[in-house]
């Protein structure tokens, strides 16, 4: 086989630490929350819920003043960019290393739907009640009818989440089984081989002294947001 055929490729730090955290975290309050609610640990269920809020602002702003791979414009794409992607991706049977850096176009999408519906959850749940002793943070500051309505979204939208994860953790079994392409081990660890030709000419990695003074604020906004509670 002749090796001149293959792209070159390389090394590089993909996603950075506080995107990888970033994504445990959020991992570990979703399942939280969702024991919390069927245990009905209360207490448990609000602070995780508030903590799952600080961490959507953060990545909400960590999309345009973090790293590279982090930043909404280099991943979000339109609808034409993304049916052409399907159109090129399921004309092939491997790839044995990643053909763009960071989210692909359908990528990106999926990760726009999950944070808008995982800030959802979390807004809604500020002004929720369950009709005999719990009240979200800001119920008191609205009518009984609208805090029902965001109950009933709160409830539906958890549904759609349950099915967003079911789909993302399908994804990433198929590009590990079909496409040889391990999408978990970079988010561990960070690194990834990218072909050559794709590493963009301007390519930047922030790390803590960057997200935690980000992070920080995020926390003061959200404190100050329910800090009458």
């Amino acid at each position: 086989m002749d090796d001149s055929a293959q792209p070159a490729t390389q090394v590089i730090l993909l996603w950075d630490l506080p995107l990888r955290l970033f994504h445990w975290f959020l991992v570990g309050l979703f399942v939280l929350s969702w024991v919390s609610a069927k245990m009905q640990w209360t207490d448990c269920h609000l602070y995780s819920g508030l903590c799952l809020l600080t961490l959507l602002l953060f990545r909400l702003l960590w999309g345009f003043w973090g790293s590279s791979s982090a930043q909404f414009v280099r991943f979000v794409r339109g609808p034409h960019e993304v049916w052409s992607y399907l159109r090129r991706h399921f004309g092939r049977t491997s790839m044995s290393y990643q053909s763009t850096v960071g989210h692909n176009p359908l990528g990106g999408i999926s990760v726009l739907v999950m944070l808008l519906c995982l800030l959802i959850q979390a807004a809604t749940g500020l002004g929720a009640n369950d009709d005999i002793m719990v009240e979200g943070p800001l119920y008191r500051y609205i009518t009984k009818e609208l805090s029902d309505q965001l109950t009933s979204i709160h409830h539906f939208n958890f549904n759609v989440l349950l099915i967003l994860v079911a789909m993302h953790i399908s994804a990433i079994f198929y590009y590990w089984i079909v496409c040889s392409d391990n999408l978990i081990k970079p988010m561990l660890y960070g690194y990834r081989r990218i072909a050559v030709d794709k590493i963009p000419t301007q390519w930047r990695t922030r790390g803590l002294m960057w997200a935690l003074p980000l992070l920080i604020v995020c926390g003061l906004i959200v404190w100050l947001l329910v800090r009458r509670w």
